[in-house]
């Protein structure tokens, strides 16, 4: 999967690659878990609107799967919480 980047945004050999089978990130990943690892509590999520590209937009409009997995994300977190 790795090889299907283009190089010009292509991850560092340190960052994980996730292949997704779920519309939102965190079903069928282990995202959760890599951020548990590296201390991750906080994910800030900016959305680039087709439109206005030089604007980077936090809660705009945003994909389905973007949207998805910030919902799971927040459900996960709660849970934690409560314990």
């Amino acid at each position: 999967m790795r090889d299907d980047i283009h190089s010009a945004v292509a991850p560092l050999d340190s960052e994980a690659v996730l292949g997704k089978k779920t519309i939102g990130a965190f079903a069928t990943t282990n995202l959760d878990a890599l951020l548990q690892a590296d201390g991750i509590r906080q994910i800030i999520v900016g959305y680039r609107h087709p439109a206005r590209r030089s604007q980077l937009l936090a809660g705009d409009l945003m994909s389905a799967t973007t949207s998805s997995s910030v919902r799971t994300r927040v459900q996960i977190s709660h849970r934690r919480m409560r314990r």
